[in-house]
């Protein structure tokens, strides 16, 4: 099922405030978002007229209120000893180098097969 409609009043970052070469703020402005199968498919003015925004000018509203849109929140970060997926779980042996736990690594993984 096709679902398509304008959030109107949605707050975005613009730019960042600067001051002594050291970001601490940002700006804002209030746009108006085409969504489309929850995916943005467009994005207006605030003072543009939905009825001149694109093709979506009979689409449904749903006012934002002036809240700020954010990216999803997704973190795709790994660890380099959890990386082993395949085999049992080992606790963190602390070393005095990234290049001792490379070491360590290659030594643990040489002839390693998945279970």
């Amino acid at each position: 099922m096709h679902q398509a409609y304008w959030l109107k009043q949605v707050r975005l970052e613009t730019g960042h405030v600067i001051e002594d070469g050291a970001i601490v703020g940002t700006n804002t402005g209030f746009f108006n978002l085409r969504i489309e199968n929850g995916t943005i498919t467009e994005i207006a003015t605030e003072n543009e007229p939905l009825t001149e925004a694109g093709a979506g000018a009979n689409l449904p509203v749903l006012e934002a209120h002036g809240r700020l849109a954010l990216p999803s929140f997704v973190e795709k970060h790994c660890h380099l000893d959890k990386t082993l997926l395949g085999d049992r779980w080992r606790p963190v042996r602390p070393v005095a180098s990234i290049f001792e736990r490379f070491d360590i690594e290659k030594t643990r993984c040489r002839g390693w097969q998945p279970r």
